[in-house]
């Protein structure tokens, strides 16, 4: 419309003479005028339509490249260790050739679509990271270090990043190669916190495995062979500090609580070493000294009061008091924790009586029935 009446207003039937050709001259003026001023609305028209054309054809390029279809290949990998493992991976992208019908399509296509690519490229490198992850985390060994954990892994994600590089076109390896490289740091973060934190778990629990056994021998060990309980001791104790300097707070609470108790018992062993010596193989002297340990726990728990203990030499001594044996010095949870102990060893001392006596009594009915 906008031409049409652009050719309306331009021809003006009242400007043309007869008056020697002069009429002649404006008609072709007129018309000429005319003729620029159509070809100048259709170059518009066309340039607009082209514009809009463009810019339709560029949207629908993008649009079908973040909607490309990426084709997947399952691929198999072989590690160092000769450990072979599958992955699916994306190789390629395909092209809708039917539906970019003008370059202004074809171009945006090619544009995005590598965005899109590698965007699949990289989540495939990310699956084969998380699962080489949770095979490391499986396999881990926690009396290995970060430094030594992280190297297995290394070493066998190699091979499956490699294989994933080699299907990246060449003009987007570079790329690819320090997104790979970021993924690969991330995933070594991770796994070395992991690591980190199942070490400290598994030296904590080893720690208290060893303190466990070691309170499980330290009665007999105190009354029998003192020696070794100093030995085993110095261990634990090596062992706790190392696990208390490294954030374990069993190991912390170990060393505060409990080994002030045993060494109160390392101190007194010798003092009291009299009083609890036996022979396994004499009741008699099973007996004494089950009967010394429960005087002694009398003792510990009525801190003040004297006892009376017989050494083995039968001697008995009197007026003996917790403070003679280095005892006075123990919290509430150090008299029970030594109690507990002590109590143990009783028992134990009680058990091996009844047996010895019963083996006893049988003997000697027996050499009765001899006579």
């Amino acid at each position: 419309m906008a031409i049409k009446r652009n050719i309306s207003t331009s021809f003006n039937p009242a400007t043309i003479q007869v008056n020697r050709g002069q009429g002649s001259r404006q008609l072709a003026a007129a018309l000429g005028e005319q003729g620029s001023t159509i070809s100048a609305g259709i170059n518009k028209f066309v340039d607009e339509r082209l514009t809009t054309l463009e810019k339709s054809e560029k949207k629908k390029g993008t649009k079908l490249a973040k909607q490309a279809e990426i084709v997947y290949e399952d691929k198999t990998f072989t590690d160092a260790d000769g450990v072979t493992r599958t992955h699916k991976i994306a190789t390629r992208y395909k092209t809708p050739e039917n539906l970019l019908s003008t370059s202004w399509a074809a171009s945006a296509f090619e544009e995005e679509v590598a965005d899109t690519y590698l965007n699949a490229v990289t989540n495939s490198a990310k699956e084969i990271l998380d699962a080489e992850q949770l095979i490391a985390k499986q396999n881990a060994r926690y009396d290995t270090t970060v430094g030594e954990h992280l190297a297995v892994f290394d070493k066998a994600i190699q091979p499956s990043i490699d294989a994933l590089l080699s299907t990246v076109p060449k003009e987007f390896q570079n790329i690819m190669q320090s997104d790979l490289n970021t993924l690969v740091r991330q995933t070594r973060t991770k796994l070395a916190n992991s690591h980190l934190t199942g070490m400290k778990s598994y030296q904590s629990a080893l720690t208290q495995s060893n303190n466990i056994a070691f309170d499980e021998q330290a009665s007999t060990l105190y009354i029998n062979d003192r020696e070794t309980f100093q030995q085993r001791l110095t261990t634990v104790i090596q062992r706790n500090q190392n696990s208390a300097q490294k954030g374990d707070r069993q190991a912390q609470l170990w060393l505060a609580t409990e080994l002030p108790v045993y060494q109160t018992m390392l101190k007194s062993g010798e003092e009291l070493s009299r009083f609890l010596n036996y022979d396994m193989s004499n009741p008699s002297s099973l007996r004494r000294t089950q009967e010394n340990i429960n005087a002694i726990r009398l003792g510990l728990n009525m801190q003040g009061s004297s006892i009376s203990l017989l050494n083995d030499k039968g001697e008995r001594e009197t007026g003996l008091t917790a403070k003679d044996f280095g005892f006075e010095g123990l919290d509430d949870f150090g008299i029970g924790k030594l109690d507990k102990l002590l109590k143990q060893q009783s028992a134990l001392l009680n058990t091996l009586y009844t047996e010895g006596k019963t083996t006893q009594d049988n003997l000697e009915i027996m050499r009765e029935s001899f006579k």
